[in-house]
């Protein structure tokens, strides 16, 4: 099983561990497959990349514009 997860090019090491750990249990837990067998990418997005809504990157200048 593959699993591909976007997350902001921001997040510390120690968060993505906690996010690979948490996705594999709960696959585990629902679907009953080996935690062997999941396989996690992990891709950063630089924050510029993202749009929460109307077409504005909100994150492109730093602060969010909310």
């Amino acid at each position: 099983m593959i699993i591909t997860l976007q997350l902001g090019a921001h997040r510390p090491l120690e968060d993505k561990r906690a996010v690979a750990a948490t996705i594999n249990k709960l696959v585990v837990e629902a679907l009953g497959v080996s935690p062997d067998d999941i396989f996690i990418a992990l891709i950063p997005v630089p924050n510029e990349n993202f749009s929460f809504g109307r077409g504005e990157l909100q994150l492109a200048d730093g602060a969010p514009r909310w």
